[in-house]
Order: C-alpha cells, then sequence, then structure tokens
C-alpha cells in the first residue's frame, strides 16, 4: 500500500471514536458496546475505501482526484472530489 494506510484497526483507534461518538450524542448511559461496533464497522469501512482507491485506476478526469469522508448525524458519506 502505497499511502501506508494500515489494514490493522487497533482498540485505541476504535475507542477513540466511539468515546468521541459517544460525547457527541450526549453520553448515554448503557451504550458503550453500541457506539464501540459502530466505531469498528466505519473504521473497516473507511480503511477499505483507501485501500480501493489506491487500486483504482485513473485517467485524466479522476487522476488525482481524492475522497471526501464525513461521520454525520452518525452516517458515513463518502464522495470523490476531483480536481
Amino acid at each position: 500500500m502505497a499511502r501506508g494506510y494500515s489494514q490493522i484497526i487497533s482498540r485505541f483507534e476504535i475507542s477513540r471514536l466511539a468515546s468521541l461518538n459517544w460525547q457527541k450524542d450526549g453520553c448515554p448511559p448503557g451504550r458503550d458496546l453500541d457506539y464501540f461496533i459502530e466505531a469498528e464497522s466505519l473504521l473497516k469501512a473507511t480503511r477499505r475505501l483507501l485501500s480501493h482507491e489506491e487500486k483504482a485506476p485513473t485517467n485524466r478526469k479522476t487522476k488525482g482526484a481524492t475522497l471526501s469522508i464525513k461521520l454525520a448525524a452518525g452516517k458515513l458519506s463518502v464522495r470523490p472530489v476531483l480536481k
């Protein structure tokens, strides 16, 4: 992988994202596992998209394109950004 995206996601990364989302939602009690599982899914999906981006063929229109990845209202949105 040219950009160094690791396929291994650490428990620290998952816990950090889960904690941020939990705090953003007002710290609801008893939902720690829900937030952990959601964070793990989001991180895996993001890594998968980033690794596919490296393998994708480029042409004049897509050369230099990047992905815009946003998490809003608990939903991950990904879209290409052409330069």
